[in-house]
């Protein structure tokens, strides 16, 4: 989230609201956690999941169950988000299952009650 310089409110909204910590990427528990805020342009995220994907790796490999938390400021494209975390971390984990379908479109629209 503050890895990035955006013109987009939403991004700044969240930069200003969330707290400036640093990045500790230790497991002090079977299930550590991972909150990644991102940006709404899905590839400029690319080069902060690579060592996310190495860590959580890491971390199943070890036995660990990693809970991981990824959103973007305004949450519209976490979801993609997601998926594209979940697929680079298949690559590094060929068994790794995939991700269920996250995203549906409504069947139709909701009717009206009046």
């Amino acid at each position: 989230l503050f890895s990035c310089l955006s013109t987009e409110s939403s991004v700044i909204h969240a930069q200003s609201k969330k707290p400036r910590v640093p990045t500790r990427p230790a497991a002090f528990t079977q299930f550590p956690q991972v909150r990644f805020i991102g940006h709404p342009e899905l590839e400029a995220n690319d080069p902060f999941l690579v060592p996310w994907v190495a860590k959580i790796a890491e971390w199943i490999e070890e036995g660990r169950t990693p809970y991981i938390f990824l959103h973007t400021a305004d949450n519209v494209m976490a979801a993609k988000l997601a998926q594209r975390f979940h697929a680079q971390l298949m690559q590094r984990l060929p068994g790794l299952p995939s991700l269920p379908e996250l995203y549906r479109e409504p069947a139709a629209e909701q009717l009206g009650l009046l």
